[in-house]
């Protein structure tokens, strides 16, 4: 086992790094090496770096992609590197599974005096990390706290082709097409060249944060460091073609676009934006018409909504999944003191509901 506290001094490239997450149960884009590397360019200096590469027989098997946090009060937390941009979060581990994983709680067991939680964002319910961990923490005598699940709604395309395009046919998807084509002259397109990406990308910002100007939830671009990772995420994968950047355009105007993901058969619906003052016909749908008919000529197994359950992404898919948020503490104190703050929160939210 070797424990990086920074980049500059791991060994290992992008190459390894990935090839591992290939062979890992989740593989999800959030874990290659491109993206955490993007990641901790940006946000990254005020943490502390603690990625965990386990090896058998000199051969890498098992990486967790952790950072130390800092509290405001005493010893920081542990979380997963990208925590609260990424959407899928995991250990990258190989078969078997299980002594990797053990390899890493029991690292993380013998400092459980230098932190005060470790919370893990964002894993898969299907995952078997879960379950591994619920065991090796009990082993460990590390109290572990699973929070409720997040949906994550999909539309499953392979072996059901013929729902997935029926999908299509949605009234609310049809009606802005048909509006759209009828008044004027509309394309959709990829950026293909990083050229064509960096002229765009700025007034992807400007939509956004015009977009949700004015509302309860204004656009994260309004944070300039938000704005410096996505420039920096585009720059680092746009050539692997993982990243899909994408605009509609009206009379050769944007009115909508799309920064997501095309990685591991799946296309992942990440950051949407659309012209509000077309608002009134639905340019955002005009998008996710083109997106989902993108998804289905190029083979995707699905067309990925990823966290959060809003109404439209119910609409659209045919399935759910779910993430699961753990905590994990050094000990019983600890483990109690955050149940009690959980559920003293959820009471609050329960009385805001009921006198509203």
């Amino acid at each position: 086992m070797r424990v990086f506290n920074d980049f500059h001094s791991l060994d290992m490239d992008s190459q390894t790094w990935n090839d591992l997450a290939l062979r890992s149960e989740t593989n999800s884009v959030f874990q290659t090496y491109e993206w955490i590397t993007s990641w901790w360019k940006v946000f990254g200096a005020q943490r502390k770096l603690l990625v965990i590469a386990v090896y058998r027989d000199d051969r890498l098997v098992g990486l967790a992609p952790l950072m130390e946090e800092p509290a405001r009060v005493g010893a920081p937390a542990i979380k997963f590197i990208g925590n609260g941009n990424a959407d899928y979060c995991d250990f990258i581990l190989t078969e078997p599974r299980e002594p990797v994983l053990r390899a890493i709680v029991d690292y993380l067991a013998g400092r459980r005096t230098e932190w005060c939680s470790i919370c893990l964002n964002n894993i898969p319910q299907r995952s078997s990390t879960v379950e591994w961990l619920k065991s090796l923490c009990a082993e460990q005598q590390l109290p572990l706290l699973v929070l409720r699940p997040v949906d994550c709604p999909t539309l499953i395309i392979e072996q059901q082709e013929n729902e997935a395009t029926a999908v299509l046919r949605k009234d609310s998807l049809k009606r802005p097409y048909n509006y759209f084509r009828a008044n004027g002259e509309v394309q959709f397109t990829e950026c293909t060249t990083l050229d064509q990406a960096r002229t765009l990308l700025p007034q992807f910002f400007e939509q956004h944060i015009g977009r949700w100007h004015g509302t309860n939830s204004p656009s994260l671009f309004t944070n300039p460091r938000n704005r410096e990772f996505y420039s920096k995420l585009l720059e680092c994968m746009l050539p692997t073609g993982w990243l899909v950047f994408s605009v509609v355009q009206f009379n050769k105007q944007p009115i909508a676009f799309h920064y997501g993901f095309d990685y591991g058969g799946r296309f992942l619906w990440y950051k949407p934006s659309f012209d509000a003052s077309y608002r009134k016909h639905s340019p955002g749908n005009l998008l996710l018409r083109f997106l989902l008919q993108r998804a289905i000529d190029h083979g995707c197994s699905e067309f990925d909504f990823t966290i959060g359950n809003e109404e439209f992404k119910r609409r659209y898919s045919n399935a759910v999944r779910r993430n699961l948020d753990l905590q994990i503490f050094p000990n019983r104190p600890r483990f109690y003191l955050a149940g009690g703050t959980l559920h003293c929160k959820q009471l609050v939210k329960r009385l805001a509901f009921w006198r509203s």
